[in-house]
């Protein structure tokens, strides 16, 4: 079987315990594509910015919104991870606070399944 630039069982078995290496390999999104509405599906890799606040995330997290940062995303996905890899049960949500959003956050559950 080709594992080319995928994960392999091997990578699975050493690295599954970190959340940094799950973060970055193990997480599919949907990116916006320039010529089409349907977009393209790529493994997520955390840019500057989401480096930055998972390198320094605490209890009180203060983000100025920049758009178009993916800062949404990563939350989203930590969330995600946190919500699957926990040791103890955790429950994880969105609040939407308009109706845009709330297409978004249903999009996201509908691609999830």
């Amino acid at each position: 079987m080709a594992w080319v630039g995928q994960v392999t069982p091997t990578d699975l078995i050493e690295h599954l315990d970190n959340p940094d290496w799950r973060l970055s390999n193990l997480y599919k999104i949907i990116v916006k594509s320039v010529e089409s509405d349907s977009g393209l599906i790529v493994t997520f890799k955390p840019n500057e910015a989401k480096r930055l606040l998972l390198s320094r995330l605490w209890c009180r997290n203060i983000v100025l919104k920049a758009r178009q940062r993916g800062i949404t995303t990563v939350i989203a996905l930590l969330w995600l991870d946190t919500a699957l890899f926990a040791k103890g049960p955790i429950h994880c949500g969105t609040i939407a606070h308009d109706q845009a959003y709330l297409q978004i956050s249903r999009s996201w559950s509908t691609t999830a399944r």
